[in-house]
């Protein structure tokens, strides 16, 4: 990972700090998210993240709004060198 990528998911890990049990609760876990950003009429920026319900639905797992939809879009889009 190069140095600007990790000071970038220490900030977000900071920003959002996770509990030994909720550590814990996330191992040998996989899952796949589908993300939705509309920024397109100028207005309040939203990011939504979902999942694929039990049909084809997809469930909401959770919205952001203003400034962190825009930060965490542009965390999850900007390439790294992996």
């Amino acid at each position: 990972m190069r140095q600007d990528t990790q000071s970038d998911t220490r900030s977000l890990l900071n920003h959002y700090p996770m509990s030994h049990r909720e550590e814990n609760s996330m191992k040998n876990k996989s899952d796949t998210f589908l993300v939705s950003f509309d920024y397109t009429h100028g207005d309040i920026p939203v990011l939504i993240v979902g999942r694929r319900g039990t049909e084809k639905e997809i469930d909401i797992v959770n919205a952001f709004k203003g400034n962190e939809a825009k930060e965490l879009y542009q965390k999850l889009t900007k390439k790294v060198g992996i």
